[in-house]
């Protein structure tokens, strides 16, 4: 059963690295809304979103840059895309990193970790700058009620930049709580690629 309210974007969120105590995996769906298409998100573990704890710092830390955390979130990713993450992957699978919020921005960290990854995992390659941001976007913390359409218009997919011959597009953040910035992604997706978009998140953040 869920950890909490299930998100409204019409994302299917699973939770593989759920807390001691609570179900190991963590579900969520409820009908899309905008018209959003049903999105699978796989976090790799998941921390209190109100609460300190280890993994939040390490998720904070990360999002600056910090060489270690850095280290320690690839670790995390690499188990479990050998594990049961693992079936996000195609034969043939690109990476992409969501943006951040600001246009123009590049979301470094994560740009960096899909590199790392593709080095790493077999059939796994990079699409660095496929995802852009185009026009600044509300900070999910600060969204409690996210306009879907209104954010994937902030997006622009280049699909040139997509290696031809792939049959999965896995979609990467450092965090996700409901799935609204990958749907928003989605949204923004032409068909060909909207049709092989799957989602990972290092981290879910929950409550």
């Amino acid at each position: 059963m869920p950890h909490d309210e299930p998100p409204l974007t019409g994302a299917k969120i699973t939770s593989i690295g759920a807390p001691v105590g609570e179900p190991r995996l963590v579900l969520g769906c409820r009908a899309p809304v905008n018209d959003a298409p049903r999105l699978e998100v796989v976090a790799c573990a998941s921390f209190p979103r109100h609460e300190v704890s280890r993994l939040h710092d390490q998720a904070a830390a990360f999002r600056i840059g910090d060489p270690g955390a850095f280290e320690n979130v690839l670790d995390i990713a690499r188990a479990a895309l050998a594990g049961e993450a693992g079936r996000v992957l195609g034969t043939r699978t690109v990476a992409v990193a969501i943006p951040v919020h600001l246009a123009g921005a590049r979301n470094r960290p994560c740009e960096h970790l899909v590199e790392a990854l593709a080095a790493d995992v077999p059939g796994l390659v990079a699409g660095t700058g496929a995802l852009l941001r185009i026009a600044d976007a509300p900070e999910a913390r600060d969204a409690a009620a996210r306009d879907l359409a209104a954010e994937a218009a902030t997006l622009r997919w280049n699909a040139d930049l997509i290696p031809a011959g792939a049959d999965r597009i896995l979609l990467v953040d450092d965090v996700v709580r409901t799935g609204s910035t990958f749907t928003a992604a989605a949204l923004a997706a032409p068909p060909a690629v909207r049709s092989r978009l799957a989602a990972l998140a290092i981290f879910r953040a929950e409550g």
